[in-house]
């Protein structure tokens, strides 16, 4: 099966998410057709619904705060990731591809890979992984 297209244009935003300006301008994602998607993967991944300020409807809907990290911790959390990335379509179910590693007793990562296809200008076929680290008993995140 042919991946979905996923061309798309948006402003570059830190991994604190907060936008991006070089010299006064406002930087934006034309350059990379995927740059945009994989932005809105990680601010999926790194907030919690409601919590990031530019955008409270995107994020997971339930961070498992404060439980230790356990197969079932992180079966839930898959899940949880899943429905952040699909219920609105930005990333379809046969694209994607979610898997956890237990780290500590605390934390976990998490590997979001998506298999895209952009446009001719780009190349045409691709994809990417992003990576997350939690520690949900110290609620700690690093996605990248």
């Amino acid at each position: 099966m042919t991946p979905t297209l996923y061309d798309s244009n948006d402003l570059i935003f830190s991994n604190d998410g907060d936008i991006v300006v070089d010299s006064g301008d406002l930087l934006s994602t034309s350059f990379d057709p995927l740059l945009a998607v994989i932005q809105q993967v990680r601010i999926r991944i790194h907030y919690m619904a409601g919590s990031w300020r530019l955008n409270p409807n995107l994020g997971v809907v339930d961070m498992p705060i404060g439980q230790i990290n356990s197969l079932e911790t992180a079966k839930g959390w898959e899940s949880l990731v899943y429905a952040a990335l699909v219920h609105d379509g930005l990333i379809l179910p046969e694209d994607l591809e979610i898997e956890t590693a237990p780290l500590s007793e605390d934390t976990i990562l998490t590997m979001v890979t998506v298999q895209a296809q952009t446009g001719p200008s780009s190349g045409g076929n691709g994809g990417f992984t992003v990576y997350s680290v939690q520690d949900f008993r110290h609620q700690y995140h690093y996605t990248y």
